[in-house]
C-alpha cells in the first residue's frame, strides 16, 4: 500500500512538473493578450514587450488592451482594480510597466526565428529559466512627454534576455558592462513559475510602496523650498520698503538748504518790519518828524517856527 501512495505522488509530482513546463512554453511562445504566437523575426523593432509578472506580450497588443481599458474607465467606475475583469491586470498601470524585450534569434530546421541566449546559445522555450534585464529610467521627462520604458530601452543593446546560467557564468559585473547598470531587482525572470509569482507579487508591492513614499517625501522637500523661497523673498521686499520709507521720511539735502534760505528770508523781513513799525511809532510821536514825512499836509506858521528852532534860530 506504501508503495501505491508514493508511485501515485511521484506521478502526480511529475505531472505537476510536466504542467509547468507546458504551462512556461506556453508563456515564452504566446502573446498574453491575444494568444498569438510570438513573433520573434521582426529586426530592430520592439516587437514584444514583458510585463513586471514575467508574461510576454506583442506590443501592439498591450497598446490596444490600455485604450479599451481606458474607454472601460470613462464609461462606468471599473478602474481595473481586478485581474478577472481587467484583461491586462492591474500591476500593468500603463506602457511605463511594459519593458521591451529584445532576443537574439537563431532559424530554426522549419526557417523559423526562435530566441536563444545570446551567451550560452541554448534555445529560450520555457525549458530553461530566462530573465528580461532592464535599466530602470532615471531621465526625467519633460511636461509634455509621456513616459514609455520599452522606447527608453529599445537602443542600449542588441538583446537584453538571458539565461540564467549565463548570468551565472559571466557574473552581474560582467552583465552591466554590457548592458549598463541594472540591479538584481530589475532582473524579470519570464513566463515563472506559480510556486514563484507569490514573492514575485510582494515585491511589487514592497517596490511600489517604496517609490510612492519616496515621491511623497520629494513633494514635501519641494513644497519646504519653496516657502522658504517665499519667505526670503518677503523679508526681502521687507526690507526694500522699509528702506525706501526711511528715505522718505528723511529730508534731502536740497530741501535743507531751501528751508534755512527761506529762514534766513523771513529773519531779514522780520527785522525790517520792526524798524519800520519804530521808525513809524517815532514819527507819530514826534510833531517835526510827523511833518517831514508828511507830504500832503500844509506848512503852518507853528510849524516853520519849530523848524526855525530845529535849524538852531536863524531865522532871516
Amino acid at each position: 500500500a506504501d508503495h501505491t501512495g508514493d508511485h501515485k505522488r511521484s506521478q502526480q509530482q511529475r505531472s505537476g512538473f510536466a504542467a509547468e513546463k507546458e504551462a512556461a512554453k506556453e508563456c515564452m511562445t504566446t502573446c498574453a493578450i491575444s494568444g498569438k504566437k510570438l513573433n520573434f523575426a521582426e529586426i530592430g523593432v520592439v516587437a514584444i514587450v514583458v510585463c513586471p509578472y514575467g508574461r510576454l506580450y506583442h506590443r501592439e497588443a498591450a497598446l490596444e488592451a490600455l485604450l479599451r481599458r481606458k474607454q472601460q474607465q470613462q464609461q462606468d467606475d471599473n478602474h481595473g482594480d481586478d485581474d478577472e475583469t481587467d484583461e491586462l491586470g492591474n500591476h500593468i498601470r500603463g506602457m511605463k510597466d511594459l519593458y521591451a524585450a529584445r532576443f537574439e534569434t537563431k532559424k530554426d530546421s522549419n526557417g523559423n526565428a526562435v530566441p536563444v541566449c545570446p551567451i550560452t546559445g541554448v534555445e529560450l522555450n520555457g525549458s530553461s529559466p530566462a530573465f528580461l534585464l532592464h535599466k530602470p529610467s532615471t531621465t526625467k521627462k519633460k511636461k509634455n512627454q509621456k513616459a514609455s520604458s520599452v522606447d527608453e530601452q529599445s537602443s542600449t543593446s542588441s538583446w537584453n534576455v538571458v539565461s540564467e546560467r549565463a548570468i551565472k557564468e559571466m557574473g552581474m559585473k560582467a552583465l552591466q558592462t554590457e548592458l549598463g547598470d541594472f540591479e538584481e531587482e530589475d532582473m524579470i525572470r519570464l513566463a515563472p513559475p506559480s510556486s514563484m509569482m507569490v514573492n514575485i507579487q510582494e515585491k511589487l508591492t514592497e517596490r511600489r510602496e517604496k517609490e510612492k513614499l519616496s515621491k511623497k517625501s520629494s513633494k514635501k522637500d519641494k513644497k519646504r523650498k519653496k516657502a522658504s523661497t517665499s519667505s526670503s523673498t518677503n523679508n526681502d521686499d521687507d526690507d526694500g520698503q522699509a528702506e525706501k520709507m526711511l528715505k522718505t521720511s528723511q529730508p534731502s539735502s536740497s530741501s535743507i538748504t531751501s528751508t534755512r534760505i527761506r529762514q534766513k528770508k523771513n529773519k531779514k523781513e522780520g527785522v525790517a518790519e520792526a524798524t519800520r513799525m519804530r521808525v513809524e511809532s517815532a514819527v507819530k510821536s514826534n510833531n517835526v518828524l510827523s511833518s517831514l514825512f508828511t507830504s500832503n499836509k500844509k506848512t503852518t506858521s507853528v510849524d516853520l517856527k519849530q523848524k526855525d528852532n530845529l535849524c538852531g534860530g536863524y531865522v532871516k
